[in-house]
């Protein structure tokens, strides 16, 4: 299986995070980022989203937003799964499968992982410093299975499991002072028997005093039973009064706003009769209340508008008045006449003078035509004026008369308006009122009114759903006036514990009354002594059987672990002998072997050429860590070749290795990641410089920092 892509919608420092593409499917991989850049994260992520949040110690709560989770686009055998996990808690997975299908939890867990376990994931497939160091997790037996049960040819659970199931087997048959055992609960009733079967023989006169027994217990449990069935009719009262509580508090305060409350305070006949008859119609009478104020705010509203249209048409008619003087008004022309006269009188002066050819009258008659010319001009511009002035004055006055004409249907129409309103609320008013007029202040009151008298109908209803009959609702009310509540909540608590008391006793009775009966059946047929000697027999049958399994399964377990303890002392495990083909070369051939010592397997050691063993809390941090880590390449190596290939994640596990040995297990990863997809993270230049230098074809992905 391998990862080809995934996606970080919210995990920790991760949001909205995806990483995929070549880089990723290219073994080994390398993705690198200074601290904080998320790498630690991502790795929790991807066995979160594999074995759920919980496998990592609880939802890592997303710091930078996002949805808590994300997916993995996993390939396994040419075919691509999608698994996706969202939600609190443990999250909830969807696997899409191959075919578009999705589905859950079972198929992740069977098809996808192949059984693979949180725990063996942790501590050999996607694993850092912290999992490499901690031997005794992977010393567990989970994961021990793999190391041990690798070399006997069988398949890695079952070595571990038939001597898992052997030993289960015996403890659930037969353990030394038990009770719960199969064996041990026979014995036990084997002595009860026995005990009974000499009871039984010696009872000359016990059916007499059975039935003496029957009687007083019949008898006590009638007394009993009355006195149960009258408490709990007392406690269902003092449950429906506990219930009327608030309603009749509340009925109280309502009736007490109302003027009619003296009139009829300590009479509960005339009580009833008053807020079943006078509540009859508050919901009409709020309605009628609505209505009547949205007729006062429409005239409100329609006077308004009235006496704004009204000013309007009084500016109107004011500007026609005025726009029709300024038409009658005539020209004003005769100022230009003057200048016009004496231009002429020059220019015939001027034509005088130069009929006798002289430069004066040519002269005049040159400046009385310029003058007459002017003159002139000025006239014709002013005429225009006028009568554009003349023509801008009637379109106005059409605009005006128009503008009239819409107003004075407008306050017609508003007129209308208003007398309907008036109307209305007049009938409106004499209904609530009994009057023709109604103001507006009026109706905060009579609401209140109303509300109340509708709010006494509905306590009203309530109380006498609880009490069941009008008669029984005026023994209530004397009671909630009689009574304080202190003494109802008191001796409810009472009959609680009482009527809970008097269960138990009923039952108790119960089943001594049958208990006496079927003891004296037994006795009349004279078979108990019979039958207890037969079930004493098949006992002791079942007995001997059980013995016998346990026997065998102590054996088996006994000759399995002898032939564990041969195996181990003849031939060492697969999974040991591939770790020690990397140790080797990952520790420049300082040793040769990974071995573990017969009757202790889960004591590692490792061999140097010569032969000297040393065991792994000899080693120093760095050298333990390369066996550890040689061992757990192993296990991967041997799980993909039974079962199936898983990806290898490591977090920055090469940080306590000197240089020569970090370029021999950068080495060993070359060679592992041709059979594994393998993932390295690191936030060390140097073991990226190394890997530059030892691998050739890697991936590289640069992370930047949060």
């Amino acid at each position: 299986m391998k990862l080809l892509e995934l996606y970080v919608d919210g995990y920790g420092l991760l949001h909205d995070f995806y990483l995929g593409g070549d880089e990723l499917a290219a073994s080994p991989c390398i993705i690198f980022g200074l601290n904080e850049a998320g790498k630690t994260t991502l790795l929790s992520f991807i066995r979160a989203v594999l074995f759920g949040f919980k496998s990592e110690g609880g939802p890592v709560e997303p710091v930078r937003g996002g949805r808590m989770g994300g997916y993995l686009l996993l390939e396994d055998g040419g075919e691509v799964y999608r698994v996706e996990r969202y939600g609190r808690g443990n999250g909830k997975v969807v696997v899409e499968m191959p075919g578009g299908r999705r589905a859950g939890e079972e198929i992740l867990r069977t098809r996808v992982l192949r059984g693979v376990s949180p725990v063996l994931f942790k501590n050999v497939f996607a694993f850092g410093m912290d999992e490499l160091r901690r031997l005794e997790e992977l010393t567990s037996d989970e994961v021990n299975v793999y190391i041990y049960g690798a070399g006997t040819g069988t398949r890695p659970h079952r070595l571990a499991g038939a001597a898992a199931a052997l030993e289960k087997m015996a403890g659930e048959l037969f353990r030394p002072r038990g009770r719960t055992q199969a064996l041990n609960k026979l014995l036990l009733e084997l002595d009860d028997l026995d005990r009974q079967i000499r009871e039984l023989e010696q009872q000359p006169a016990r059916y007499r005093a059975l039935q003496e027994e029957l009687a007083e217990l019949e008898r006590e449990r009638a007394r009993v039973r009355a006195l149960w069935h009258e408490r709990q009719r007392r406690l269902r009262r003092l449950e429906n009064l506990i219930k009327a509580r608030e309603p009749w508090n509340d009925l109280q305060a309502c009736l007490a706003g109302l003027q009619d409350r003296e009139r009829i305070a300590g009479d509960p006949a005339r009580l009833i009769a008053f807020a079943e008859n006078d509540a009859a119609f508050p919901e009409e009478r709020l309605g009628q209340l609505e209505q009547a104020a949205l007729e006062l705010e429409r005239l409100r509203h329609t006077g308004a508008l009235r006496e704004l249209q009204g000013k309007r048409l009084e500016e109107i008619n004011h500007r026609l008045r005025l726009v029709q003087a300024a038409l009658r008004r005539p020209a004003g022309t005769g100022k230009m006449t003057g200048p016009f006269i004496a231009a002429a009188l020059l220019a015939c002066l001027g034509t005088v003078l130069a009929f006798f050819e002289t430069t004066t009258g040519f002269v005049v008659l040159a400046l009385g035509i310029i003058l007459a010319a002017l003159t002139g001009g000025v006239l014709a511009a002013r005429s225009g004026e006028r009568r554009a002035k003349e023509a801008e004055l009637r379109g106005e006055l059409e605009q005006l008369e128009r503008s009239r004409e819409s107003l004075e249907r407008e306050l017609q129409r508003l007129a209308g308006e208003h007398d309907a309103a008036a109307a209305r609320l007049r009938r409106l008013a004499l209904a609530l009122t009994g009057r023709e007029t109604l103001a507006a202040e009026e109706i905060p009151g009579l609401k209140r009114k109303f509300e109340l008298h509708k709010k006494i109908k509905e306590l009203r209803a309530q109380l006498l759903n609880l009490a069941g009959s009008a008669g029984e609702l005026v023994e209530m009310e004397r009671e909630l006036k009689s009574s304080a509540w202190t003494d109802i909540e008191g001796e409810y608590r009472e009959l609680e514990t009482a009527l809970a008391a008097g269960e138990g006793e009923l039952a108790r009775l119960g089943e001594e009354i049958a208990a006496r009966k079927q003891k004296m059946k037994v006795l009349e047929s004279g078979e108990e002594l019979a039958r207890a000697r037969q079930r004493r027999d098949m006992l002791r049958e079942s007995l001997a059987a059980g013995a016998r399994e346990w026997q065998v399964a102590v054996l088996a377990r006994a000759l399995l672990e002898m032939a564990r303890e041969k195996h181990e002392r003849e031939r060492q495990p697969a999974v040991l002998a591939r770790a020690s083909q990397l140790i080797g070369p990952m520790t420049a051939g300082r040793y040769a072997r990974v071995v573990a010592q017969v009757g202790a397997a889960a004591k590692l050691e490792v061999e140097e050429p010569g032969g000297r063993r040393l065991d792994a809390a000899s080693l120093s941090r760095g050298a333990a860590g390369q066996l550890y880590l040689a061992v757990r390449l192993a296990l991967a190596r041997h799980f993909s070749s039974v079962v199936a290939p898983m990806p290898v994640v490591l977090d920055d596990i090469m940080v306590d290795f000197d240089a020569v040995r970090l370029r021999g297990a950068l080495r060993v990863l070359g060679r592992v990641a041709r059979e594994l997809q393998v993932i390295l993270l690191t936030c060390h230049e140097h073991i990226l410089a190394a890997a530059r230098e030892q691998l050739s074809g890697f991936g590289l992905i640069t992370m930047e920092r949060q």
